[in-house]
């Protein structure tokens, strides 16, 4: 009996700390959710702002894409060769359904000399929602230094003299080319078979 009334004030002692705890472990997990909740509701409106105004990506039509050829310089030419891609970047000069370009021997000359079939990519960014791009699928053209092709070369040189240092890249290699017989450059140009474009619509927001 004695032994009893020792050890009952322990046990509710003991109970109370228990209990106690609980409800500080119950409060806290509830603190935690009250945050959670607190920081979805915030967000919500972002997440829904967001979504609001999503990119939309439209076709370009023909005018368009020529528009874009005509005030854009640079491009990205992409030729193939034994099933091999390689893409190089053009300076170029845009003129009835043509792209103008000049260059001197290498690869890419090469290759296209092998298979004349190439695309051209080009496009207008202004910020990363803002943006048109152009692509183009035609034939190379070498315009030789040879009679017949004349005229042909004088349109070239006047069409990219027009603007600055429209020789570069075409004239610039990482290392010094072998001497060869004749004119160590040349002008050629890319015949358009086929045009296509997107760009992004900002008028016209999803909802």
């Amino acid at each position: 009996m004695q032994r009893r009334l020792l050890f009952a004030p322990k046990r509710q002692m003991d109970g109370s700390r228990s209990n106690q705890q609980g409800l500080n472990a119950l409060d806290s997990c509830f603190g935690i959710l009250l945050r959670w909740w607190d920081i979805g509701w915030n967000a919500a409106p972002v997440a829904l702002e967001r979504w609001r105004y999503a990119m939309i990506v439209k076709e370009i039509d023909r005018e368009g894409c020529i528009a874009v050829l005509a005030a854009s310089r640079v491009a990205r030419l992409a030729c193939c060769k034994d099933g091999q891609p390689y893409a190089v970047p053009i300076h170029y000069a845009f003129d009835d359904q043509h792209l103008y370009s000049f260059s001197m021997p290498g690869q890419k000359i090469e290759w296209m000399r092998a298979n004349p079939l190439v695309c051209v990519q080009v496009d207008d960014l202004v910020t990363s929602r803002d943006w048109r791009s152009v692509v183009v699928y035609g034939v190379y053209e070498e315009l030789r230094d040879r009679i017949g092709w004349k005229r042909e070369r004088d349109r070239a040189w006047s069409l990219l003299e027009k603007h600055a240092n429209w020789w570069e890249p075409g004239s610039l290699k990482p290392v010094r080319q072998p001497v060869a017989p004749g004119s160590s450059h040349l002008f050629y140009r890319i015949k358009i078979t086929s045009v296509t474009g997107r760009q992004t619509d900002e008028d016209n927001l999803s909802l």
